[in-house]
C-alpha cells in the first residue's frame, strides 16, 4: 500500500498561481535533510513511514571511505517518484532543520497518526481528519495530509 507521495509545499491554498511555467522537464521530487545521526534517521523513516533506500552514496577517501553519507529514500520506483534525501553532517547544530516540514499525502492521515501515536511517535492534530504532524527523532516535523473531499 504505497499511496503516499512526498511534496515540498509552499502553499496549500486553492488558487495559488504561478507567474510562469517551470522550465521543461523540471519537477519537484522532495526535500533533503541534513541529519546528525544518519542511521537513526534512516531507521525511523523506514520503520515508521515505510520509505526504503533507493540509492546510497558512500564517502570517498579518508578514514570513513566506503561508509554511507547519504541515503535517497522513496515509496516506489519510476522517473517521477518522490524522494527524501538524508545527508549526514557534523556541521548542523542539534535540533530540527530550518524548514517547515515534509508533507506526506496519505489516504487516511488520521488513522495513520493514531497508529503511529500508539507506537510512541509524537503526533499533533493540525486540521481534524486532514493534517497531522509527527515529530522525527531530531525534532523535524513530518505532516500526514489527506486532501479534503470536495
Amino acid at each position: 500500500m504505497r499511496f503516499w507521495t512526498i511534496a515540498a509545499c509552499v502553499a496549500l491554498a486553492a488558487g495559488a498561481a504561478h507567474a510562469e511555467a517551470p522550465p521543461s522537464g523540471l519537477h519537484m521530487v522532495g526535500p533533503g535533510l541534513y541529519v546528525r545521526d544518519l542511521a537513526a534517521e534512516r531507521a525511523w523513516f523506514e520503520s515508521r513511514l515505510g520509505l526504503s533506500v533507493v540509492k546510497t552514496y558512500p564517502t570517498t577517501g579518508g578514514p570513513d571511505a566506503g561508509k554511507p553519507y547519504e541515503y535517497v529514500m522513496s515509496f516506489g520506483d519510476g522517473p517521477d517518484r518522490a524522494v527524501l534525501v538524508l545527508t549526514t553532517t557534523t556541521r548542523r547544530p542539534p535540533g530540527p532543520n530550518d524548514f517547515v516540514r515534509v508533507i506526506l499525502v496519505a489516504p487516511d492521515a488520521k488513522g495513520l497518526a493514531a497508529k503511529l501515536g500508539a507506537q510512541g511517535v509524537e503526533t499533533h492534530e493540525v486540521v481534524p481528519d486532514v493534517a497531522y504532524f509527527l515529530i522525527d527523532p531530531e525534532g523535524n516535523k513530518v505532516e500526514l495530509y489527506t486532501p479534503p473531499k470536495p
